[in-house]
């Protein structure tokens, strides 16, 4: 049923040459997966309907998840490897600051204050002095590419739950 709302409600989407278009009964009532899904971000389920926009922002929200999600394991990886070369202790640090951190090991000149201020000025010296151990242990372009999408998503997921609060009439 979840998989068949799901349909019916991006079926302009997915098959643009259909013309059929959804009455406001079908449109009306909310999958049981997207209540859930938006009560794990903090909307309560006062609401029961929804539109197309607040179904785009839902994937917008899901798919910067899922990112973040996708790039775990090879962080938690580049993660060990900083705290075996820089003796760093990387216990409770987020994949967005594991990823600052490379970031500031390859493209220091590009790290922005707002980044740098997220560790102690030891951990950035510390860094700073150690990349040069890193050449053949993680590629630079792996670490920058991780770093910027990141950065990117947690825009989209920013725009998203703002988009959301708006549509749905909570914060």
């Amino acid at each position: 049923m979840e998989v068949m709302w799901g349909l019916k409600h991006l079926m302009h989407s997915l098959v643009p040459q259909e013309k059929l278009k959804l009455t406001k009964e079908d449109r009306l009532p909310m999958s049981q997966g997207l209540k859930m899904f938006l009560y794990h971000y903090g909307f309560d389920n006062k609401f029961t309907s929804v539109n197309e926009q607040v179904v785009i922002a839902a994937c917008l929200l899901l798919d910067a998840g899922l990112l973040v999600e996708s790039h775990s394991e090879q962080l938690r990886w580049a993660a060990g490897k900083l705290k075996e070369v820089s003796g760093i202790n990387l216990e409770g640090w987020s994949a967005m600051k594991t990823a600052t951190a490379l970031r500031i090991m390859f493209d220091p000149a590009e790290t922005t204050n707002e980044e740098m201020e997220i560790f102690t000025e030891e951990e950035v010296s510390t860094l700073e002095m150690t990349c040069h151990k890193y050449e053949d242990i993680i590629y630079k372009d792996f670490g920058l590419k991780i770093h910027s999408e990141l950065v990117e998503m947690r825009e989209v997921k920013k725009d998203a739950l703002g988009a959301l609060g708006f549509l749905l009439g909570s914060s």
